[in-house]
């Protein structure tokens, strides 16, 4: 399995990119069935080109990718 990750700089997907990684060593003995070929990670500073890549070779989506406590209203939106 294929696995991308929007937002993977931010708290959330720092951690579940963590816990992937740890999967697909195979030391995480409580998920010994899920096999994890590849996790991509999109950030703010990927290309945006690449995402496009990425969802071509992607079997699941963890979207985090959003901005938090931004002072602009526009940002929300």
């Amino acid at each position: 399995m294929n696995i991308l990750v929007t937002g993977a700089d931010g708290f959330i997907g720092k951690n579940l990119v963590a816990a992937l990684q740890a999967i697909r060593r195979s030391r995480d003995i409580t998920t010994a069935d899920l096999i994890i070929d590849d996790v991509y990670l999109f950030t703010r500073t990927t290309p945006i080109t690449q995402l496009e890549s990425f969802c071509k070779k992607t079997d699941f989506v963890f979207h985090f990718a959003g901005v938090n406590r931004s002072e602009d209203v526009q940002s929300f939106e």
